[in-house]
């Protein structure tokens, strides 16, 4: 997949999960704005529940890291 600079996905401003608050470890916020080929979470599948309990002023602004989805299945089970 490559995203290219004007597509929505790059409105990313935040390196920090909105839960834990660690690093999301995004390539995309990492990329400042050039085209990106590959990251960690498009391959991955988040789960719905979780999703919607990102805080509204953080969607399409921080990416969730790759340790809270699996905590909150964890969690959830």
């Amino acid at each position: 997949m490559l995203l290219e600079p004007e597509s929505e996905i790059l409105k990313v401003l935040s390196g920090s999960c909105p839960f834990c608050g660690e690093s999301n470890a995004c390539a995309v916020n990492a990329s400042k704005g050039q085209p990106v080929l590959e990251c960690w979470c498009f391959r991955r599948t988040f789960p719905k529940e979780l999703l919607e309990q990102v805080p509204l002023e953080s969607r399409g602004c921080a990416c969730v890291c790759a340790a809270c989805p699996e905590r909150f299945v964890v969690e959830t089970e």
